[in-house]
């Protein structure tokens, strides 16, 4: 007596998907298994596709920007439909068959090494932010502005509270969180810093809970006045609150070891579009992802 033949499942597949070195040839699935769940499971992890082959055809504009190298991977298959995601080194593919059997392919994603900006050059860098997340610009999360300032002990940039009502809470590219205010404290997870230099060795960092303690430090000590806003595992964004003016403190970013802080950009959504177009950036994720979104 035979075993029945048993037919990768959509674990086996995501699994696939995550752990295959590329370029790795297709595994196609169990043909019960519908494509819009595969799809939905690898959108978790790996964000907004692109569509390379619809109707059996090939997208003309795929190049290797925009997943063309998962085409020779898939070539020995009759597909109907080709969706695909970048991540870091890999571009990972989930489609259909012509004959209805789910698939998923590894092809191998060389990191970008110039900038890549879509948007327009003459919009806002909210604006610009915004449409490279796929998000619209209608505001989503009310804010009270003034009694969260009140708490922060300072008035806070335009261009960030614009984000933050748009966005509300989430990451970018499930990496870059952005700090928003809290109703049982003046700042969620994000600090006060104040920063001086050191004769001989890397600058000294204090930690601080209120706007009153920063300004005493750098008073006592003359040192950078900095307030985070943004964070990853791997780093924090900070503003230098070298101006009276929020609108004008520009960012930097540190290491988790804050042992140098580099300018990033004039504001935060100047920093966050640099994240998100240019693969040199301190934190890049255009290194890793070719579309990008926030949830």
């Amino acid at each position: 007596m035979h075993e029945p033949a048993m037919h990768p499942s959509l674990d086996d597949l995501v699994a696939y998907a995550a752990r295959a070195t590329p370029p790795s040839p297709p595994l196609v699935g169990d043909p019960d298994l519908d494509l819009a769940e595969l799809v939905e499971s690898l959108g978790a992890r790996y964000g907004r596709l692109r569509t390379v082959i619809l109707d059996g055809g090939p997208d003309p504009a795929a190049d290797d920007r925009t997943g063309a190298p998962l085409l020779p991977v898939v070539d020995g298959l009759e597909v109907d439909v080709l969706h695909v995601w970048s991540c870091g080194r890999s571009w990972i593919g989930a489609g259909r068959t012509v004959q209805g059997r789910p698939f998923v392919a590894v092809a191998e994603r060389v990191a970008p090494a110039e900038p890549y900006d879509p948007t327009s050059p003459e919009a806002s860098y909210v604006e610009r932010v915004v449409e490279l997340t796929g998000r619209t610009m209608d505001p989503t999360y009310p804010v009270d502005w003034s009694e969260a300032e009140a708490r922060l002990g300072t008035r806070l940039p335009q261009d960030y509270k614009q984000l933050v009502e748009i966005l509300g809470p989430g990451q970018f590219d499930y990496f870059v969180s952005l700090d928003l205010p809290r109703q049982d404290g003046p700042w969620p997870t994000g600090h006060f810093l104040s920063v001086h230099d050191s004769k001989g060795s890397d600058a000294r960092v204090e930690w601080h809970t209120t706007l009153t303690e920063v300004r005493a430090a750098c008073a006592d000590t003359p040192g950078k006045a900095l307030l985070s806003w943004a964070g990853s595992e791997h780093g924090t964004f900070y503003w230098h609150m070298n101006d009276p003016d929020p609108d004008h403190w520009p960012v930097l970013a540190t290491e988790d070891d804050f042992r140098e802080f580099e300018p990033m950009a004039a504001s935060a959504s100047a920093c966050l579009h640099r994240l998100l177009t240019d693969p040199r950036a301190l934190f890049s994720l255009a290194r890793h992802f070719d579309r990008h979104w926030f949830g």
